[in-house]
């Protein structure tokens, strides 16, 4: 039996909490009867495995700062 694929929804900087909410709802309406949808943290994008069982990925607003997803998202220096 194969994977699922995920949707993920990002939950950090830049996301507002009624946004997040909001479209962590509907995409569960809308793709629970195909695709586990569940919320991911920078952290996890940055370090662990998770492209091969993605079908999307998704970056709700709120607050309209793209500095803040992208600043979280880099590795921090060695």
């Amino acid at each position: 039996m194969s994977t699922p694929l995920n949707v993920l929804l990002y939950n950090g900087s830049g996301v507002s909490a009624a946004s997040r909410d909001f479209a962590l709802a509907n995409l569960r309406s809308f793709l629970a009867h195909r695709y586990d949808v569940q919320l991911v943290s920078p952290k996890s994008l940055r370090e662990e495995p998770w492209t091969d069982t993605c079908a999307l990925l998704v970056f709700p607003g709120g607050r309209d700062r793209s500095e803040e997803h992208t600043s979280e998202l880099q590795s921090p220096p060695l």
